[in-house]
C-alpha cells in the first residue's frame, strides 16, 4: 500500500502550505493511495501584525492546526513500513511506486513537499478537497461577493504578485451588473490588511527570510482602502483572523482572486465560482479568467442556476 503525506520544513504561509496539503489529499483521492495528515510545524509569515511586532505569534500554529486538522489512519500500528522523501513527483513516477507497493506487498509512506507537478497540469485534480475544510463562519443568505486584496508584505518582497485596486474594481462592477440585471440582492466582502502606522521591514523580519538586503517602508497609505468605498452594500474585514478570512472566502459566491495560494486554496474548497488573474498555479476549470471573453456570460449562467434560484 502506498501512503501519501505532506513533507514539513518549507515554512512559509499558512495558504502556501495548506494547499500543498489539500493538493497532496486529492492526489491520494484521484489516485486510490492512503492519505496520512501532517499538521503545520511552523508558518513564517504571520501577515501584517507579525510586520508590525516584528514578532510571529507561537499560539498560531496551534489555531491553524485546530481549525484544519483532518482524521486519518494512524501509521505507528501499521507494520514494517518503508519510508521516502521527495520534494516534486511526477505522475508516472507516483504510480510506478504505487505498483510497487501492490506487487511486492510492501507498505510505503510517501513524503512529499509540493504535488504542483502533477496538480498544475491536471488541475480539476483538486475538486477531490470538497469537504476537507469545514468554515466555522456560516455561509451568508444573501449571495456574497468577496474581494480577496492581497497586500502584507508584497511592497517589500514579490511585489510583481500585486495587483491594482482597480483590478478588483473593474470585475466587480461587471458582477453588480449581472445581478441588478438578474434582480439578486447581494453583499461584498472586502479582505485585506492595513497597518496601524509606517513599517521598517527588515531583512530580518518575520517571513522575510533575508530577501531584501535593506530596509523597506510599508505606509498605510499605500493601500489606497478608499477606493473601495464607492462600492454599495460593502462590508469590509480588515486585518480580521487570517482563519476568519478564510472561512468568509470559501464561503463567498464569487471570489475575486489575488495571486495567492490563500485565493487558490478558498478556490478549490468553495462551491462557488473564483475570477483570477493567471499566476504560477493553475485554478479550477470552473473557475474564469478575467481576460475570458466570455466572462460575462459565464458569471450570469453561474449566477441563474446558484442557490438564488433553487
Amino acid at each position: 500500500m502506498l501512503y501519501l503525506t505532506y513533507k514539513t520544513g518549507f515554512n512559509d504561509g499558512f495558504g502556501a502550505q495548506y494547499q500543498r496539503m489539500i493538493g497532496i489529499y486529492s492526489l491520494c483521492k484521484e489516485f486510490e493511495l492512503v492519505y496520512v495528515h501532517t499538521p503545520f510545524e511552523n508558518i513564517e509569515y504571520q501577515g501584517v501584525t507579525a510586520l508590525e511586532k516584528n514578532k510571529n505569534d507561537d499560539n498560531f500554529i496551534k489555531r491553524c492546526n485546530e481549525r484544519t486538522m483532518y482524521q486519518s489512519i494512524d501509521i505507528s500500528k501499521i507494520n514494517n513500513m518503508i519510508t521516502k522523501e521527495c520534494i516534486q513527483i511526477t505522475k508516472d513516477v507516483l504510480l510506478s511506486l504505487k505498483k510497487i507497493s501492490i506487487e511486492q506487498n510492501v507498505n510505503i509512506l510517501l513524503k512529499l513537499q509540493k504535488p504542483y507537478l502533477i496538480t498544475d497540469i491536471w488541475v480539476d485534480i483538486y475538486s477531490h478537497c470538497k469537504g476537507f475544510y469545514k468554515p466555522l463562519i456560516e455561509k451568508n443568505k444573501t449571495f456574497t461577493i468577496g474581494i480577496h486584496v492581497r497586500r502584507g508584505e508584497l511592497f517589500a518582497v514579490d511585489s510583481q504578485r500585486l495587483l491594482p485596486n482597480s483590478f478588483y474594481l473593474n470585475i466587480v462592477k461587471i458582477l453588480i451588473k449581472i445581478l441588478k440585471e438578474l434582480n439578486v440582492d447581494y453583499l461584498i466582502e472586502l479582505y485585506t490588511e492595513i497597518p496601524s502606522g509606517n513599517i521598517i521591514v527588515t531583512p530580518d523580519h518575520p517571513g522575510i527570510n533575508k530577501r531584501i538586503k535593506k530596509n523597506v517602508v510599508i505606509k498605510p497609505e499605500y493601500h489606497n482602502i478608499s477606493d473601495f468605498e464607492t462600492l454599495s452594500n460593502l462590508n469590509k474585514y480588515v486585518n480580521e483572523d487570517v482563519l476568519d478570512t478564510f472561512d468568509r472566502m470559501v464561503n463567498c459566491d464569487i471570489l475575486i482572486a489575488s495571486r495567492s495560494s490563500l485565493s487558490a486554496c478558498a478556490s478549490y474548497l468553495k462551491d462557488g465560482i473564483t475570477i483570477y488573474h493567471r499566476f504560477w498555479h493553475s485554478m479550477l476549470k470552473k473557475d474564469i479568467d478575467f481576460e475570458d471573453p466570455l466572462l460575462y456570460n459565464k458569471v450570469k449562467t453561474f449566477i441563474r442556476t446558484s442557490r438564488q434560484y433553487n
